[in-house]
């Protein structure tokens, strides 16, 4: 056993934690990831008013807990005590942490090639890196000859091995999934977890958290494969001097206005108090201020006294093509808009 940061004792090797170990979040949801380093954080799901809704949901009764551990040595493959368990993937790290992936097929391919199930955007990731299938009704991973090899719980992958509740499959660096068989009940719970700590609760659109976490993800993905990146950053004018009384409402409108404008593959979010961002993969400098153009004038409706300016930045131009870099010359072109009288995008 090892101690976490708090002290409380953590399994390392797939048990499950002794019930006064664990915090409140993971008692209701049954069952943690097992390495330290690797944990889903659960007190930032609970920090969001979705994930304490079902919390308290499942505290009230309304949705029943778990009221113990599932004997796994007793039960019948693929059942614990008659409930039927679903085999998933979570993604632990990186930018999809929390994400659950089912594995409805008995042969699923990992890997950065589009034509796998499991889609891992990632330069250290083969195209077809691994598999996980199931043989006589048990689960097994499988390295598919990748360039950097598989590890299943931090040793490296020889053969098939079987697959337990709780074993981390890591990939690459930043790369790792933990396999685990549970109901359909804990399902749901776990994926309006995620939802909820990608979702800015006041205005519905996507987190700050979540628009970092993509933006490097595109920031790589730019520099791999060469192609052009945008980011505009969105700024309310006289924020704070003219609508400190209705701020919430004022961000809420502006969201409404934007998000039926915005493209399937456009990343929108808040990215600060009274800022939000747009992400534009495969757009260049021009393209990217037409759009933040039409954005700009869809929020500042005739006759509002809403007005908004935006900074776009692009990739190519910045001095060290880094996320920080890119953020922070966008950030700066909101200011020389704002300091020109507001209502405006600057592009350069």
């Amino acid at each position: 056993m090892k101690h976490n940061k708090d002290g409380v004792e953590q399994s390392t090797r797939g048990e499950f934690l002794h019930e006064e170990g664990r915090d409140p979040g993971e008692r209701l949801l049954g069952f943690v990831p097992t390495q330290p380093d690797l944990r889903l954080s659960f007190p930032d799901f609970f920090a969001t008013p979705g994930a304490l809704a079902v919390a308290a949901a499942l505290a009230s009764g309304h949705a029943a807990a778990p009221t113990r551990e599932p004997d796994l040595e007793q039960a019948a493959p693929g059942q614990i005590s008659g409930v039927l368990l679903r085999p998933m993937l979570m993604r632990l790290d990186g930018t999809g942490t929390g994400e659950l992936f089912s594995l409805e097929r008995n042969d699923v391919v990992l890997g950065r090639g589009a034509e796998c199930e499991i889609v891992v955007d990632n330069a250290s990731v083969s195209e077809v890196h691994a598999t996980i299938f199931r043989s006589d009704g048990v689960w097994r991973v499988k390295d598919l000859g990748s360039s950097n090899g598989t590890l299943l719980d931090a040793r490296r992958l020889k053969g098939s091995q079987q697959l337990r509740d709780g074993a981390v499959i890591c990939l690459a660096q930043g790369v790792s999934f933990v396999f685990q068989r549970i109901s359909a009940q804990h399902e749901a719970v776990l994926r309006l977890l995620v939802e909820g700590s990608y979702q800015d609760p006041l205005t519905g659109v996507r987190s700050r958290r979540y628009v970092d976490e993509r933006l490097c993800a595109e920031v790589a993905f730019a520099l791999r494969h060469q192609r052009p990146l945008s980011l505009v950053v969105f700024g309310v004018d006289d924020f704070r001097q003219k609508h400190r009384k209705t701020s919430d409402a004022v961000l809420r409108q502006v969201a409404e206005r934007i998000v039926p404008l915005l493209r399937i593959e456009d990343v929108f979010g808040r990215h600060g108090s009274d800022k939000f961002a747009l992400v534009l993969r495969e757009t260049e400098s021009l393209t990217a201020g037409a759009i933040a153009e039409r954005l700009r004038s869809a929020v500042q409706a005739p006759g509002d006294r809403l007005g908004m300016s935006a900074g776009c930045a692009v990739l190519g131009e910045c001095k060290e093509p880094t996320t920080a870099s890119l953020t922070a010359l966008a950030r700066q072109r909101l200011v020389e808009a704002t300091a020109r009288g507001g209502s405006r995008v600057v592009i350069e």
